[in-house]
């Protein structure tokens, strides 16, 4: 049988991105929302739960499935695109064409330019 070698590598990370405003659901169906990341741990708030937790990023990734990502609105469109990697960056720039679209569409209804 003949091996097929490609030279292609996969790519991208196996786990999700960890950002503030995330949530992510545990084994029990509690929800948490991140509010603080760094490089060896991660400060979360459980609902129903007024003190921080926190954990590693293994343990997070481990334990926890992610349910919603967060939305930068704080950041231009740009930075968002600069900043995501993969598939989250075509999903960013089809939001943003989609967005545009919408505003020249509803732009030419009022008789204004874009």
């Amino acid at each position: 049988m003949k091996r097929n070698k490609t030279g292609c590598n996969s790519g991208g990370s196996a786990h999700p991105e960890i950002r503030i405003g995330d949530r992510w659901k545990d084994s029990h169906g509690s929800i948490i929302t991140i509010a603080e990341h760094q490089l060896n741990r991660v400060i979360f708030y459980r609902e129903g739960y007024h003190s921080p937790c926190m954990c590693t990023q293994d343990r997070l990734h481990r334990e926890f499935t992610l349910m919603e990502k967060s939305l930068l609105t704080d950041k231009s469109d740009m930075a968002r695109v600069m900043e995501a990697q993969g598939v989250e960056k075509i999903r960013i720039i089809n939001e943003i064409i989609s967005r545009a679209d919408t505003l020249t569409i509803d732009s030419q209804r009022e008789g204004t330019a874009v």
